[in-house]
């Protein structure tokens, strides 16, 4: 299989077929370029607002909103939870330039997604052609799981391409060998972990692909360690922030680190495998598949192939064992699939035989036209409502809308009850007001530190501390057993029906039927409950 740099150099014009010469036509090389640009565009900002946005996407927002200096953000989201900055930081400039919007955050986040799928061209080309990279920058524009997490204010779109770009520099530094280019790494690496924590896998996989080959000068990977440490210093002083507020009865890293090592598994152990074909298609998973088996034959003489390997192997070894799994974890490995897909796709292309070229051109429209479809039903055109609700998959359906039912039709300091915190959190940032949340636990040990758990709710429903219940099935789902107890409180407290949503749902047999999704009950006053 061809495979190294110069294995895969585009052909002689006068050796070529007719069939390979199209393909080295540079005008047609920027009408893909321009073709993968307008695709990457179209599915990432078509219906960017048709959900409201879900828990974590408030979070980073309102985030960004106080770092912005918006008011109303500042008591509700702290700028200093657990996760580094940067994208909270991006964010927040453009709050600045054109004042505060729910979807920026979306947008922010798309505008990462279509620059992971130029660095993603980039490294194909580094690597081996600039085929290669065309095939593997459109895989990603029109990759399911790449378009759905970058239609999302999450922080994994931002990490996914300084991963990419991380990639592309140790590439570069292994052709020029120079003090610049190790800082590059550095970096580039700084920036992955500034985005999220998790990015310091970025290093475990540098780390891989040092030790496999050898030969790397020691200044230069000293240079790159200090450049990494310099970046990753402005998360150092905001943890110190953090530290100063845990402190003051705020929140800490130390606590949010307790919190996640406790977290009880959300996910069965084969929740990756079971979302492969959703994250890829089937086509384009088998192209991966067979393209990261046949690079491993060479993988020893280049390191290049070794970090691509090591790029997919790490992230999916460390989340395979991570007790806690989400739809979203895993995305930056999304860049080094689509060049190992196409590199097969490539490697066909290029064979002598007829049929095996014919068999490329098949394969990669099938492969595309999936991805583009399952793209499709995926946000863009409609939603896919067996999935609507999953942490890392989409917007909530009907949060908004209570949201502002809320902020516009209950009375200032109106107390709310609810399921989880998610639906809090949405509230918090479309309407400024807070509705704790019945499952919270009281053990640090099990509870994200930035929220209280309820002190003896039925107390406080009975001497009417609480004015309205608002209950929510995407928590019930997670939680039946406090779904259940807020039910029995609604009953037992004269609950009276407010405010309802409904939704599509799909039901145990795979049809959708509508349902409600949010309801807001308003409590009786004391000594007229229906307990009473």
């Amino acid at each position: 299989m061809a495979v190294t740099r110069t294995q895969v150099a585009q052909p002689q014009t006068g050796d070529s077929p007719p069939e390979l010469r199209i393909l080295t036509n540079k005008r047609l090389q920027y009408l893909a370029m321009g073709i993968v640009a307008v695709v990457g565009v179209a599915l990432r900002f078509a219906a960017l607002d048709e959900l409201g946005v879900n828990s974590d996407e408030a979070v980073y927002s309102g985030q960004a909103a106080s770092l912005a200096g918006i008011e109303r953000f500042l008591d509700d989201f702290s700028p200093f939870r657990a996760h580094p900055l940067l994208f909270q930081f991006t964010l927040s400039l453009l709050y600045r330039l054109v004042g505060f919007t729910d979807v920026g955050g979306r947008i922010v986040a798309a505008c990462f997604g279509l620059l992971t799928v130029a660095a993603t061209f980039a490294v194909g080309q580094r690597i081996f052609s600039k085929r290669i990279g065309l095939l593997g920058a459109l895989a990603v524009a029109v990759m399911p799981y790449h378009v759905v997490v970058s239609r999302q204010a999450l922080l994994e779109a931002a990490m996914t391409l300084f991963f990419t770009l991380t990639m592309y520099a140790l590439v570069r530094y292994r052709e020029i060998r120079t003090a610049g280019a190790a800082a590059f790494v550095g970096i580039a690496s700084g920036l992955t972990f500034m985005s999220k924590e998790v990015g310091i896998l970025v290093l475990v996989i540098l780390a891989v692909v040092v030790l496999v080959e050898g030969g790397y000068r020691v200044s230069h990977l000293a240079i790159g360690l200090v450049a990494f440490i310099f970046t990753v210093s402005p998360h150092l002083v905001a943890s110190g922030i953090g530290a100063v507020e845990s402190e003051a009865g705020g929140a800490g890293w130390v606590q949010y680190l307790i919190w996640q090592l406790g977290r009880p598994p959300n996910h069965p152990g084969s929740f990756y495998l079971s979302n492969a074909l959703h994250y890829f298609g089937l086509p384009l998973a088998l192209l991966a598949i067979i393209g990261g088996v046949l690079l491993t034959r060479t993988a020893r003489r280049n390191g290049s192939h070794n970090l691509l390997i090591a790029w997919v192997l790490v992230p999916l070894l460390f989340f395979q064992v991570w007790k806690v799994k989400g739809y979203h974890y895993i995305v930056e490995i999304a860049p080094a699939v689509a060049i190992l897909a196409a590199l097969v796709l490539d490697w066909l292309w290029t064979h002598r035989r007829l049929m095996f070229r014919r068999s490329s051109v098949v394969l990669g429209v099938v492969a595309f036209t999936a991805m583009i479809w399952i793209s499709a039903v995926n946000g863009p055109l409609e939603q896919n409502y067996a999935r609507v609700g999953d942490a890392g998959y989409s917007g909530i359906p009907g949060g908004k809308e209570a949201a502002l039912w809320i902020r516009d039709n209950t009375p200032e300091g109106a107390r709310l009850l609810g399921i989880g915190p998610s639906l809090g959190n949405i509230v918090r940032f479309y309407a400024d007001a807070d509705v704790d949340a019945l499952s919270v636990s009281p053990n640090p040990v099990r509870t994200n530190p930035a929220y209280e758990a309820v002190s003896n709710p039925d107390y406080q429903l009975r001497w009417g501390l609480y004015d309205y219940i608002v209950y929510d099935v995407y928590s019930a789902q997670r939680t039946a057993h406090f779904a259940n107890r807020l039910l029995d409180f609604i009953g037992r407290y004269g609950g009276e029906l407010v405010y309802e949503d409904t939704s599509i749902r799909i039901g145990e047999d795979g049809e959708p039927f509508s349902a409600p999704i949010i309801r807001i009950y308003r409590l009786k006053p004391v000594g007229q409950g229906a307990g009473a």
